[in-house]
């Protein structure tokens, strides 16, 4: 059994250990199931203590980070990246309309013709502009939303000494929502990628030396599903409410229905 005594080195840092034994895990658990997901955990403490606070979650003491110096130190540490499932995101990113169905239609119809041209990434190609959809997709629905990392070694950041071996997560929905990196974040709007990012400011795949290994196969196949999508079919939405319920796996809080036609 955890008790919330904070553990001596601890006591500089920011933040609220919450109830005794249990801490914060119920308010993080309802935050996590909530339609904001973590990011309304994470947000509101953020504005309380700033970019580094600790908690008590789960039944360990945890410090939490957000912003891309804390992406930076963490991602470039030993643990890997995991992947999930991404695609269903894809018919809700697309925002379905009759004129957007056309326009990625006509994207991905010059893909067909030479698909050998996939893996080159270069500017004003449809693929290139597939990939925008799929990153953009990765940032405004993260499937990961955030990456717990055991502390290798000391190290500082913002001016708070993090020991070595201590459970540190790294809250990626925030970095993904930043205005300052992503004006209008809860836009749609893949052009943003149209510029050079800041590093470790994307992290749909992590960043790092150990950034996922299956970040390429993954983007050809979502690349592959959206081609037969708006080149063979067109769809209607039946429900308006597209948002994505944040469990383990996150899915469209309604399944998102659609009515699907060949052309």
């Amino acid at each position: 059994m955890y008790l919330t005594r904070s553990p001596k080195e601890m006591e500089g840092i920011p933040g609220d250990l919450g109830w005794p034994i249990i801490g914060e895990s119920l308010k993080f658990l309802s935050d996590f199931s909530s339609p904001s997901g973590i990011f309304s955990f994470m947000n509101k403490r953020q504005k309380r203590y700033g970019k580094v606070f600790k908690s008590f979650v789960l039944g360990r003491f945890t410090v939490f980070m957000t912003g891309r110096e804390a992406s930076k130190i963490l991602l470039t540490g030993k643990d890997g990246i995991f992947t999930l499932k991404v695609i269903g995101h894809m018919i809700m990113s697309l925002e379905p309309t009759g004129e957007d169905q056309e326009k990625f239609r006509s994207n991905f119809k010059i893909i067909s013709s030479s698909f050998a041209s996939l893996p080159f990434k270069l500017p004003g190609t449809a693929f290139q502009r597939g990939i925008k959809v799929i990153s953009e997709t990765l940032r405004r629905a993260t499937i990961l939303p955030w990456f717990s990392r055991k502390a290798a070694q000391d190290f500082e950041i913002d001016g708070y000494k993090i020991k070595k071996g201590w459970s540190v997560n790294l809250d990626v929905v925030s970095i993904h929502h930043d205005p300052k990196v992503f004006p209008d974040p809860h836009k749609f709007d893949p052009s943003r990628f149209d510029e050079h990012l800041r590093p470790f400011s994307f992290l749909g795949f992590g960043s790092g030396p150990r950034m996922c290994p299956g970040m390429n196969l993954a983007k050809v196949e979502i690349c592959v599903f959206i081609h037969h999508l708006v080149t063979r079919y067109k769809w209607k939405a039946l429900e308006k409410d597209d948002s994505v319920q944040p469990t383990l796996v996150r899915m469209p809080k309604n399944k998102f229905p659609i009515i699907v036609e060949s052309l």
